[in-house]
């Protein structure tokens, strides 16, 4: 039996709905035919995987890879992925080059370019790629619903690994910038226009911490990450998304109207 989220209403309405019933769907979610299948397989199968290519050309090993990593769109990009594992993320390797860091993130994690396996290196790295991949396939199964709850429930959980796990407050703002999800959703609470992604990246770093400090009250990824702070970044999003989302069916009506 697949799952089947529930989310009641919009805007914050849904959000506070989806929050207080957060626990229970994902238990639900977690006995899903599909989804423990693959996660069973990974966790006998994984360490026979010693090359990129076996990794890619195996479904079920490459789906739960890569949502894992929140690249469950690129399951068809298999040539991709296997340059960014082999390569790894050493002088001239392709996930260095490429903007999105969560591209740099696997590449260092599951790096086929070392002499030692990334499972022999990290033996709790399988264990952290099933929660990630468990995490990301419920909240896929949100966005299918509604996606800006899926993309609020991903920075609600995403948002305090890099506020702990960066040296500093100016590299934590490059990696939220090189996030696309985590990007979008602080972009839209800080009410940045279209036109801020036209900017260099590092005009962009300045504009989005001024804006932080102006609208949050601080710029420091850290405190960004505490309860509080994520939850008013959060509610700004849903409210930012739901006015936008009116504004455009407005539209649309006066388009009807005037074509009628």
């Amino acid at each position: 039996m697949s799952f089947q989220p529930v989310v009641l209403g919009s805007g914050l309405g849904a959000w506070n709905f989806v929050k207080r019933t957060l626990a229970h769907q994902k238990n639900m979610h977690a006995t899903t035919p599909s989804l423990t299948r693959d996660i069973a397989f990974f966790a006998k199968s994984h360490r026979d995987f010693f090359t990129a290519d076996a990794l890619t050309s195996h479904p079920q090993a490459l789906r739960v890879v890569l949502g894992a990593y929140g690249l469950s769109e690129d399951t068809d990009h298999q040539f991709l992925i296997r340059k960014i594992m082999s390569d790894g993320t050493g002088e001239g390797a392709l996930a260095t080059k490429l903007s999105d860091r969560r591209y740099r993130e696997l590449a260092s994690d599951i790096d086929y370019s070392q002499d030692v396996a990334w499972f022999d290196r990290n033996p709790q790295l399988a264990s952290r790629i099933i929660d990630g991949y468990r995490d990301d396939s419920f909240e896929a199964a949100i966005g299918e619903v509604d996606e800006n709850i899926r993309l609020a429930l991903n920075f609600d959980r995403k948002i305090g690994d890099i506020g702990l796990g960066a040296s500093g407050t100016a590299t934590a703002w490059f990696q939220i910038l090189g996030t696309p999800p985590l990007r979008l959703v602080m972009e839209k609470a800080l009410g940045l226009p279209k036109e801020f992604a036209n900017l260099d990246i590092d005009d962009q770093h300045s504009r989005i911490r001024d804006k932080a400090k102006s609208v949050l009250g601080t710029d420091d990824v850290a405190a960004i990450a505490s309860d509080e702070v994520r939850d008013k970044i959060i509610d700004k999003f849903i409210l930012a998304q739901q006015v936008s989302n009116f504004g455009h069916q407005s539209s649309l009506q006066t388009a009807l109207i005037l074509l009628s």
